[in-house]
């Protein structure tokens, strides 16, 4: 389907280059943050084709964030995970660490 095939509603406004550009590096720093912690992980675990599964549910679990400016310090509380392999497998990596 062509551009001018679609109906007036149907049609997306292109960003502006500049909101382009925010994207682009926000969508940048989580690819070289999620590959960091890929590789952090690889260090800790024996299962290496586990590994980015664990990272991708950690990822995408709600958590809690909890800052103590004071000690200049972050919290990052996780929720359970639905496995319990995984969950030994997350506590194994926190425990390490």
């Amino acid at each position: 389907m062509s551009w001018t095939e679609l109906r007036q509603q149907e049609r997306f406004s292109q960003l502006a280059s500049a909101q382009k550009h925010v994207v682009d590096t926000i969508k940048l720093m989580a690819y070289w943050a999620e590959r960091a912690l890929v590789a952090w992980v690889r260090e800790k675990l024996a299962r290496v084709e586990d590994v980015r599964l664990l990272v991708w549910q950690v990822a995408s679990r709600a958590a809690e964030l909890c800052l103590a400016m004071g000690q200049g310090t972050l919290t990052v509380q996780l929720h359970r995970l639905g496995s319990g392999n995984d969950q030994v497998a997350l506590e194994q990596v926190c425990v390490r660490s």
